[in-house]
């Protein structure tokens, strides 16, 4: 009997895509250097990569991918029409726009290719690894240089300075993530120790990091994990979950300490004195103006105010691409929640339909369409993985 062997091409693609940034993170600072040259080479090796992979291997396309497709030509056409005629209105380097629209689209198309179960799974492992090293590393430089402020004041880390908050809050969210599934999968493993430590290493980074966003989309994931996978996730691991971060917050006072921020965060959202929220909130109402002012095909692929992105994917397509653009977003962001769904259902998978879910539910107070690297690709390769899944 022939075993399956990991696609190698795919494995080196899916993963430097996935999480390969977050690891270069670090070596600017280590070396000296500014971040940008070693973020552009690494988006040219992911280019690169998944050419090769389109190239070497049968693309599967969908209904779905031909939907997410148009979607990505209307906004295509916006980006030129504002490239070519109002670049003055635009304040972020416009050829940022068109490197991160072609990543996305080409990481899209190599995507749609079949990935087998192996190679999922090697992915997953080598992600896993990476995480660790980020967490670890970033955990590290909080404590050897940590910012000089009064005692009075809670701060939010970064992992380095190239990694802000956000990021650096996101790799913790999918680590716990991770380790919690692989926990489930081989609870009765000697591994399970490792899955462990890191699942209680990401939540400390995700307090740590002070952002709201990671924890809520954290919460969101596992109950909707637990939800379908009812019968694994029995009530006595809740419990003895419960028990045990009792006992640590009672043996390390200041793991609790560092919990403040993100939900002292947590509850000041959406009121005035959040300066943070005022400015997300005027940023929105900027959008919406836009989108009234030009119904039929958009306005620009940034706000009148303040040059920005709105801090919402949907709201955003609206801005840019008219109504078109933006009722087919509300239709990918059902499709989302459907496939990634789906998609959590199986072991080899569960970790991208995490990242998709995820994504799904920053998309709502972050990130912008350009800039939100990972739910594009992820939701192309979903798809599918979901009819896959589906067929067993």
């Amino acid at each position: 009997m022939q075993v399956e062997k990991p696609n190698s091409l795919q494995v080196f693609f899916l993963t430097l895509m996935l999480y390969g940034y977050e690891l270069i993170s670090f070596f600017p600072d280590l070396l000296g250097i500014e971040s940008r040259p070693v973020s552009i080479a690494l988006r040219v090796v992911v280019l690169v990569s998944g050419i090769f992979v389109v190239l070497k291997n049968r693309m599967q396309l969908t209904k779905i991918h031909y939907l997410l497709f148009f979607f990505w030509f209307l906004y295509l056409l916006r980006l030129f029409y504002d490239t070519a005629l109002t670049t003055k209105n635009i304040l972020a380097p416009i050829n940022d726009y068109w490197s991160f629209s072609v990543l996305i689209i080409v990481s899209m198309f190599a995507c749609t290719t079949q990935f087998s179960e192996k190679t999922l799974l090697t992915v997953k492992n080598y992600i896993l690894v990476i995480l660790f090293i980020v967490n670890i590393w970033g955990l590290y430089n909080n404590i050897t240089a940590p910012q000089i402020v009064p005692d009075d004041i809670l701060i939010r880390a970064d992992g380095n300075s190239s990694l802000n908050t956000v990021s650096f809050g996101k790799t913790s969210t999918i680590l716990f993530f991770i380790c919690f599934i692989s926990l489930l999968k081989y609870k009765k493993n000697l591994l399970s120790i490792v899955f462990i430590i890191g699942m209680l290493l990401g939540l400390y980074n995700i307090f740590v990091a002070g952002s709201r966003g990671p924890l809520i989309q954290l919460i969101v994931i596992i109950s909707l994990y637990t939800f379908v996978h009812i019968r694994q996730v029995r009530l006595k691991y809740v419990l003895l979950a419960f028990i045990v971060g009792i006992v640590l917050l009672n043996l390390f006072p200041s793991y609790f300490e560092a919990s403040k921020l993100v939900f002292q965060r947590i509850g000041e959202t959406g009121f005035t004195a959040n300066e943070n929220d005022q400015f997300r909130a005027m940023l929105l109402k900027s959008a919406w103006n836009q989108f009234l002012d030009h119904p039929f095909f958009g306005d620009a692929i940034e706000t009148s105010m303040g040059n920005a992105y709105p801090h919402n994917i949907i709201l955003e397509s609206f801005m840019a691409m008219g109504i078109v653009g933006g009722l087919l977003s509300i239709v990918i962001f059902i499709v989302n929640i459907i496939i990634g769904t789906k998609v959590l259902k199986v072991f080899a998978y569960s970790f991208l339909g995490g990242i998709l879910l995820m994504d799904t539910v920053g998309s709502i107070s972050a990130g912008s369409i350009v800039n939100y690297l990972l739910i594009w690709p992820v939701l192309s390769l979903s798809i599918n993985l979901s009819k896959t899944n589906g067929k067993k």
